[in-house]
């Protein structure tokens, strides 16, 4: 699946609309995708998903203060529908302990992170429902809703393309010569920025 536009890509290589540079971009921009997914583990594709996870005591506490964090399976959250949590994983469906998901803490969509600073959980399962990825385009089967997708992944795709693309015939006959070294460290600082590096979260069961 697309998260970039090959016409985009093209007209920044400075080609005409024609069969093979399109295909070749389609095919780089595809392989971008998984090697996207590796790097920011996540999927891409758009769904509804329920984690659960199990929190003897909250990582950090101080006094008053306290922080848990929870990373979700799943980054690029596009909505938090709620937040549970009860003594048994049993009884989580009938819970009426629930938080409220505007007030429980900090959210980072991207990442895919909760962090949750009011909540005292000791030995508390908890489950957070939420919905994240990106529906596919209605004209487009091969291409997700670029509208949906952020400007910094579009452009992770790009980049990640226009590497993958630097030995293509079509650009050596054209003359397009693409300097890997700067993509690639354009590339790296851009994703660095969104890695779903937390530590000290709490992992799903």
């Amino acid at each position: 699946m697309l998260l970039a536009s090959v016409a985009a890509i093209r007209q920044k290589l400075g080609f005409d609309d024609m069969t093979d540079i399109n295909f070749a971009i389609a095919t780089a921009l595809d392989a971008a995708e998984s090697q996207l997914a590796s790097r920011l583990e996540t999927e891409f594709d758009q769904g509804t998903f329920i984690d659960s996870f199990y929190v003897r005591e909250p990582p950090y506490l101080s006094g008053p203060a306290m922080e848990t964090q929870f990373k979700l399976r799943r980054g690029l959250v596009t909505q938090l529908t709620s937040i549970k949590y009860a003594d048994l994983p049993a009884n989580l469906a009938d819970s009426t302990q629930a938080i409220d998901v505007t007030a429980a803490g900090q959210l980072h969509p991207d990442k895919g992170v909760i962090h949750d600073f009011q909540t005292p959980y000791f030995r508390k399962y908890v489950q957070v429902a939420y919905q994240a990825g990106f529906a596919a385009d209605p004209a487009n089967d091969a291409s997700y809703l670029l509208s949906t997708v952020p400007d910094w992944l579009q452009q992770a795709a790009t980049l990640n393309c226009l590497i993958g693309m630097a030995d293509e015939p079509v650009l050596s006959e054209a003359q397009v010569k693409l300097n890997t070294k700067v993509l690639g460290m354009q590339y790296d600082a851009l994703l660095n920025r969104h890695l779903r590096y937390a530590p000290s979260s709490v992992l799903p069961l």
